[in-house]
């Protein structure tokens, strides 16, 4: 009996006889892995997490944790380790660690796709995350809607509701929508459909007017609106090939944001009128990071923070205790992973957009600049379920392998052909 898999990535199930038996499952592993890590991440920020076993979530993480070691036992049997890898491999490990240590399993996951999507179709896997992520939001979004979980409200000092939309926090549900959009944007460009740009708009500013997450429905307007132009003939990304001083340039958005922060809250004193007046626009954020700062100091590699934010209990309370959070993602990062860490995550973003620019992936260079100023005021860009296009960058970092598919070439060895 010969069998055969074949090179479609669908949940299709095909006999041909006599002798034959065909089942589209080429990357099966990866993508499931990818669906139920970002399924169930989501579902872990809403009240859908007080409905189901808390054990579920935890055998998620195991079995994700499982595949992608999985994988990369696979590649190590295929030889697609060189000296190069090893000394990008090992810094990311190191990470892995502290990131488990510090931030907890859905954190140092991101790591570990990071690593794993570079041996398949990037584009295939921005896809697959853009789907899922449209899916759990809607999913959780119209359950809050029609009382199915809690849609809580907070009013304002402007008087103002503010619908958390099913999520514990309600800033949540805008940030999906916004990584939606970037990858909708990244994955089409100039193909973009312009009734698909016009109903991503009104979703994010119906999103805003419910949640009033005001920096993400900019941004994400911003990038709607490049697209437009360059639709349009306005073709900014050609501007930027020509001129490649300035693409190289925006590379160091991650940086140049992390060092911008850093002389804010150094500077920073609260007798200084344009001091306090920009502490104000940034919603008191300047004057909480430096209070922080002075508590926790800053690790080398990692410390424990008991920090106490905005968000919901599992019952619908607001968190108990002095409100005191980090949402600038540098200086969350760096207090609890420590700067070493932090340095090497930098490095491997620049690094990675660098390459993007040699590859002529304007796009995402672009985006991760509104997602680097996103960075000043929230620090959830770190996920892989708020960001996806974590998933590109590691790809270049690591180098874009997708026809190296660890899986394929065992199976061919023990027989089985694709």
């Amino acid at each position: 009996m010969r069998v055969e898999i074949s090179a479609k990535s669908e949940f299709r199930l095909k006999a041909r006889f006599p002798g034959t038996f065909s089942i589209s499952t080429e990357n099966f592993l990866i993508e499931f892995a990818l669906t139920v890590y970002i399924f169930f991440s989501l579902l872990s920020r809403s009240f859908f997490y007080t409905m189901l076993p808390a054990l579920i979530f935890q055998l998620v993480n195991l079995f994700c944790l499982a595949v992608l070691v999985l994988l990369e036992v696979l590649a190590v049997y295929n030889k697609h380790y060189t000296i190069g890898f090893l000394m990008k491999l090992l810094p990311l490990l190191m990470c892995f660690v502290i990131f488990y240590r510090y931030m907890g399993a859905k954190s140092a996951l991101l790591l570990l796709f990071i690593l794993t999507s570079r041996l398949y179709d990037k584009n295939k896997l921005l896809k697959l995350a853009m789907y899922v992520s449209a899916f759990s939001l809607l999913l959780i979004v119209g359950a809050s809607l029609i009382g199915i979980i809690k849609n809580y409200k907070m009013i304002g000092i402007d008087g103002r509701n503010r619908q958390y939309l099913g999520f514990f926090y309600c800033l949540i549900p805008s940030l999906i929508l916004s990584n939606i959009s970037f990858l909708y944007v990244y994955l089409n460009q100039k193909k973009c459909r312009l009734w698909v740009i016009l109903l991503l708009a009104a979703a994010n500013i119906w999103m805003y007017q419910k949640t009033l997450s005001r920096f993400s429905m900019l941004s994400t307007l911003l990038v709607l609106l490049l697209v437009v132009l360059m639709k349009w003939g306005l073709d900014w990304c050609k501007f930027l090939e020509q001129h490649r001083g300035i693409a190289y340039c925006l590379c160091l958005s991650f940086v140049a944001m992390a060092l911008l922060s850093a002389v804010a809250f150094s500077i920073y004193q609260p007798n200084i009128l344009w001091l306090r007046k920009l502490n104000t626009l940034f919603e008191g954020r300047i004057s909480m990071t430096q209070k922080s700062l002075i508590y926790y100091g800053i690790p080398l590699f990692g410390q424990e923070v008991d920090w106490i934010g905005n968000g919901l209990t599992s019952e619908g309370k607001d968190t108990a205790g002095i409100y005191l959070y980090v949402d600038n993602l540098y200086f969350n990062l760096i207090q609890r992973v420590g700067v070493i860490p932090f340095i090497l995550i930098s490095i491997f973003l620049t690094f990675s957009l660098f390459r993007a620019v040699k590859r002529k992936d304007y796009m995402l260079v672009m985006l991760w600049v509104f997602l680097s100023v996103h960075g000043l005021i929230d620090n959830m860009i770190m996920g892989l379920f708020y960001n996806s296009l974590w998933i590109v960058s590691g790809a270049y970092f690591f180098g874009e392998e997708k026809q190296l598919n660890p899986l394929k070439q065992v199976l061919k060895k023990m027989g089985v052909y694709i």
